[in-house]
């Protein structure tokens, strides 16, 4: 049985739960019934979980023992003596500088099964949610079904600012110099080449709620590729404005190589030393000095493809940080295209996206249109989908997309706060806002929508950059001629109501437009133009022609 842990799921929409502060919002029993249906009358005090109606009376508190609806292991009976340690084992750590007071006190043991495996017991709440082995060689292995969080977790719960490794001895490491207040992830770093990286970044996921009161985050992560990756991702998903990175002394690569070669005192100057991570203003060339080495080597970094439209993929690869205009005329499928598209971007790349769409009158029109183009059957209709699959399809997809659904706050400024916060807990990849007339725009006296316009583009953009999502941005053309064909021309960025800017400011340029083969409009072929990449790196101009099956909501791409 499920037990609900959140306030959306009493139904409580419209407060940010990563804001420690009382607030206001519309109450779900009975706000839809009283004429002032915006009002907000509902209290929400988001420290303390708690809320209560002052029209119904309505009150209650989230369950806040129940685990994030996760039943938790506990592998408190695979735990050894942490006192019982071979020689070998001994001399082993106290080749890494580990003492057996700091060993014992972790936890950590020697598997009775194997005296060559050191056991890590990861700890939650008190309890042993999953246990991992090495040996002094590097062979790994662990739990199964162990549940993903950091390493030393319950050592952050009163402090704040905390230190981040890439391995339990760097961890120890720092708690032998008298620094307990550091976690490792639990899996090593992430591959630089990676494109999905969900499942790896699923420890921070678990482990997001002990981050509320950390003011500073150290990132003490190892000075290759991967590290540099793993302290990128780490940083996008706290926020790099509580983010500061650790450079280790010259010929040291982790917190460990720092303890036996220059002792402890020195991992005590690593935090002295640590530089912000860059997110605006000036910055030197020579911090991505090693970041032009490893293009040098590797090459460009590949954005990643939808893996169901070849030609398309050739035309567009999608990274992070960037800002995407689409444009089309009025139901030429727009929306439609773009739901697919980030459909297509979860399934082969584990991106996750945040939509922010109130044109849909419902969020469950929404919910089926996912639902048709992800399983490719209808919802309605004589072949229909099972229903038996209907509930463990949505579950699946919860864990990739999020509606933004505010309830009277349509700022771009609220829109984006709200999105940060989905980065902090979800690390979503793609923000989608669908259209851009729907935002709450406020032209201050002397502005006019032009230049009101290129702020707000220039602002989105810039959130882009900061934070590593992609921006997808879809905005209507403003009234279109036909040609002399009867047919109306292709719009483009310049075409769009309100401003020229954003051909300008957008990174990458997209039309949707819908040509119909029939005078009953019953048959159609979707072409999609790209009509701007921001570099040769991002892909090039040109078309692919779509096919839309209008049952599944699906585009397949004709070559």
């Amino acid at each position: 049985m499920s037990v609900a842990t959140t306030f959306r799921d009493y139904g409580i929409t419209g407060v940010d739960p990563s804001l420690h502060t009382q607030q206001h919002t519309t109450c779900p029993e009975c706000s839809h019934t009283r004429k002032k249906q915006h009002e907000k009358c509902l209290s929400v005090n988001i420290q303390e979980g708690t809320w209560f109606c002052h029209h119904c009376g309505w009150a209650g508190a989230l369950k806040r023992d129940a685990k994030k609806q996760v039943e938790l292991p506990d592998f408190v009976s695979l735990l050894g003596v942490p006192n019982k340690y071979p020689k070998h084992i001994l001399e082993y750590f106290k080749t890494r500088g580990i003492s057996q007071a700091t060993l014992q006190w972790q936890g950590i043991y020697v598997d009775n099964s194997s005296l060559e495996y050191i056991a890590f017991p990861y700890f939650h709440e008190g309890k042993v949610v999953n246990i991992k082995y090495r040996t002094i060689d590097k062979q790994f292995s662990q739990t199964p079904n162990g549940y993903r969080i950091f390493y030393n977790i319950d050592a952050v719960k009163s402090v704040r600012e905390v230190y981040i490794v890439e391995g339990e001895v760097d961890a120890l490491s720092f708690i032998e110099a008298g620094i307990t207040n550091v976690l490792s992830v639990p899996d090593g770093a992430l591959n630089a080449d990676a494109r999905n990286v969900t499942g790896k970044m699923k420890f921070v996921d678990n482990s997001i709620d002990y981050f509320d009161h950390i003011d500073t985050i150290y990132l003490a992560l190892d000075a290759d590729a991967n590290g540099r990756r793993m302290t990128e991702e780490l940083a996008r998903r706290f926020g790099k404005d509580r983010c500061k990175v650790i450079v280790f002394p010259e010929g040291c690569k982790d917190a460990n190589d720092v303890l036996t070669q220059h002792g402890v005192e020195a991992l005590h100057n690593c935090k002295d030393n640590a530089y912000d991570f860059p997110i605006e203003g000036v910055q030197m060339l020579n911090e991505s000095a090693q970041s032009v080495i490893d293009i040098y080597r590797n090459g460009f970094p590949q954005g990643v493809m939808t893996n169901e439209w070849p030609k398309f993929d050739q035309l567009i690869k999608w990274f992070p940080g960037h800002l995407t205009v689409v444009t089309g005329i009025p139901s030429h499928g727009k929306s439609n295209f773009i739901d697919n598209l980030i459909v297509f971007l979860a399934r082969h790349n584990g991106w996750r996206s945040a939509v922010f769409s109130p044109e849909n009158p419902m969020p469950e029109m929404w919910i089926i249109r996912l639902l048709e183009i992800a399983t490719g059957e209808t919802f309605f209709g004589q072949q229909r989908i099972d229903e038996s699959k209907i509930k463990g399809t949505i579950d699946a997809l919860s864990q990739y997309f999020y509606l933004i659904n505010p309830t009277d706050d349509y700022s771009v400024e609220s829109i984006l706060a709200i999105a940060k916060s989905l980065i902090r807990r979800a690390g979503i990849n793609v923000l989608v806002i669908d259209p851009w007339n729907n935002l709450e725009v406020k032209i201050k006296s002397g502005e006019n929508e032009t230049t009101n316009a290129a702020k707000i583009l220039v602002k989105l953009r810039t959130f882009a950059r900061q934070t590593g999502v992609h921006i997808v941005l879809i905005a209507h053309p403003r009234k279109m001629q036909k040609g002399l064909d009867g047919n109306y021309e292709i719009p483009t960025a310049y075409d769009i109501s309100g401003s020229a800017h954003f051909y300008n400011v957008a990174d990458n340029i997209m039309s949707i437009y819908r040509e119909f083969l029939n005078q009953d409009n019953d048959h159609s072929i979707t072409h999609a133009h790209v009509q701007k990449v921001k570099t040769k790196y991002s892909g090039q101009i040109g078309s692919s022609k779509f096919q839309f099956d209008k049952h599944t909501q699906r585009f397949t791409e004709l070559l």
